[in-house]
């Protein structure tokens, strides 16, 4: 939706200020227009991509490993100070979503893997969206969480390596302090794909699995966690959180599920409070279960704006795996100053 301008009138010594932002509606991609004021001078403008979304979980049965799916990257916020006098009487403002999560593998099946985000844009600048989280897979081998996107490109979705992450701008005449994106996850024990403006990465798994926790953004979306596993015991092995918006310290955003008999979903990251500021955190990770004929649980969903899904968790023999959490949709602010 579209908030319709709001002009503040103070005393003769203080500026005219205009306030204008947009969201998406029930998930639709809209184009939406921005009108400048006649009296703007100078124009702020504050865009955050959408996450990208969760992988959904693999299933096996017996002494198999099946994998929980990989975590989405977040979305890249982009900021810029422009001059009035460049800018069109009409803006095209274009709002990213945050898609569906990967669904989960039925018995004896790998899940499907999550799913990039869309790009936020005003005028010439964008910001773009979180990759998708890898698949839970059902054989020995490791799964990347998205790339978080970039104010020069998206995120990649995972692969047996962490997603490539967003390149930091690609033109000299965008005056922001944007950048790139952190690189998703694939088990690494030292590595936390942490981000400044550029969305961050989503935590996966090595092929153990070991499951990683994501990252956290001073500024972009947070990337969603891995979903619980399991190994050729069977023994569980737990997913974990997403990261955060705010902070580059890793998995301090959404919790990830219980694991066991009845696994509960990943807790979805929280949505920020600040939009001018910071963006959505990333979902946990889906509980994940060895338990005959049970499903795993879901990934949280990624906090509103940018937060990255988190992965589905394993299911067992007939059950299948937990589906990745949605993306955080994207969002885009405009302020004008006369």
């Amino acid at each position: 939706m579209s908030f319709p301008p709001g002009v503040l009138r103070g005393a003769a010594s203080l500026p005219l200020v205009d306030i204008q932002e947009f969201r998406t509606e029930a998930g639709v991609v809209t184009d939406f227009a921005w009108v400048k004021p006649s009296w703007a001078k100078v124009v702020y403008v504050h865009l955050v991509g959408a996450g990208g979304s969760g992988g959904g979980g693999g299933s096996n049965t017996g002494a198999a490993n099946r994998m929980g799916g990989a975590g989405g990257g977040g979305g890249a916020c982009h900021r810029a100070w422009l001059p009035a006098g460049l800018l069109d009487a009409i803006v095209t403002v274009m709002v990213g979503i945050g898609p569906a999560g990967g669904t989960g593998g039925t018995s004896g099946a790998v899940g499907n893997d999550g799913a990039i985000g869309g790009t936020t844009s005003f005028a010439t600048l964008s910001a773009y969206g979180g990759g998708g989280g890898r698949l839970g897979a059902i054989t020995v081998a490791p799964g990347g969480g998205g790339g978080g996107g970039g104010v020069g490109s998206a995120g990649a979705t995972g692969t047996t390596t962490g997603g490539v992450p967003g390149l930091p701008s690609t033109t000299t005449t965008d005056i922001a302090s944007g950048g790139g994106g952190a690189r998703g996850n694939a088990g690494s024990a030292t590595t936390v794909p942490v981000a400044e403006y550029g969305g961050s990465g989503g935590g996966g798994h090595d092929n153990v699995p070991a499951n990683r926790s994501a990252g956290g953004s001073l500024g972009g979306g947070g990337g969603g966690g891995c979903g619980a596993g399991a190994t050729t015991t069977p023994a569980l092995v737990a997913g974990t959180a997403g990261g955060a918006s705010g902070t580059t310290t890793g998995g301090t955003g959404g919790a990830a599920g219980t694991d066991g008999a009845s696994p509960t979903a990943g807790t979805a990251g929280l949505d920020s409070t600040n939009f001018g500021m910071l963006s959505g955190g990333g979902g946990g990770g889906g509980g994940g279960t060895i338990t005959d004929n049970t499903t795993g649980a879901d990934g949280g969903a990624g906090g509103f704006p940018g937060g990255g899904g988190g992965g589905g968790g394993c299911g067992t023999n007939t059950g299948s795996g937990g589906a990745g959490g949605r993306g955080g949709d994207g969002y885009a602010l405009v302020i004008s100053y006369g």
